[in-house]
């Protein structure tokens, strides 16, 4: 999922101040695509894992994530190519005083998940963009993420939460419907909205947990 147009104007700015020739940034993607499952084809369940508030101290984890994605994630993220180098201005660039980062850590300390959750305090309206990394897809890590996002937004007092996306992305849009987004294509676009009122789901206990937090299975 991705930002509404106020958003996406401004990764369109950070984007074309980091490197000329980038051209238009159309959208950014809620990026949970189909994924592979454990090396003993189990399903790690995503409450094994702790979706924390990210700060400034964490940017460098969230530059590796974004940078470890694969290029079509990351063309589905950002409606368009992007280099390491513009994807670190992007990076040291979000407004986290204004905006919140949400994560999910591996054991190993990797993050694994990543959420941006921007924020337009004139017009009530939340953005949501969230990626997983391929080998830890298929374990709830999207769901749970948003559904911080979603609390978070409520604790703002917004009225609204949207996204654009891919229409291609089909995952996303299955996504989106499961949550009970309202969703509309148009071409090549998507959107996805829902007022906070019949948004607010349920936190789990590990959803404000501090960041790496890592909580080990039974």
């Amino acid at each position: 999922m991705s930002v509404t147009r106020f958003c996406r104007e401004r990764l369109i700015t950070l984007i074309s101040n980091a490197a000329s020739g980038f051209g238009r940034i159309v959208s950014a993607s809620f990026s949970v695509p189909a994924g592979s499952i454990a090396a003993n084809g189990a399903k790690p369940s995503a409450m094994t894992q702790a979706v924390s508030i990210l700060t400034r101290i964490h940017t460098p984890d969230i530059l590796r994530h974004l940078v470890a994605l694969p290029a079509e994630d990351r063309w589905l993220r950002f409606g368009h190519s992007i280099s390491p180098a513009a994807l670190k201005y992007y990076v040291h660039e979000i407004d986290l005083s204004r905006d919140q980062a949400l994560g999910v850590y591996d054991p190993d300390h990797a993050l694994i998940g990543f959420t941006h959750i921007a924020v337009d305090q004139p017009s009530g309206c939340a953005e949501l963009a969230i990626s997983v990394l391929p080998e830890h897809r298929r374990r709830g890590l999207g769901v749970a993420m948003l559904r911080r996002a979603l609390q978070h937004a409520a604790d703002l007092g917004l009225d609204r939460v949207c996204a654009h996306f891919r229409a291609e992305n089909l995952p996303v849009l299955k996504l989106a419907r499961k949550a009970g987004f309202d969703v509309a294509t148009h071409g090549c676009e998507g959107l996805a909205s829902k007022q906070i009122a019949e948004s607010v789901l349920p936190l789990s206990p590990f959803a404000r947990q501090p960041a790496r937090m890592f909580i080990k299975p039974e």
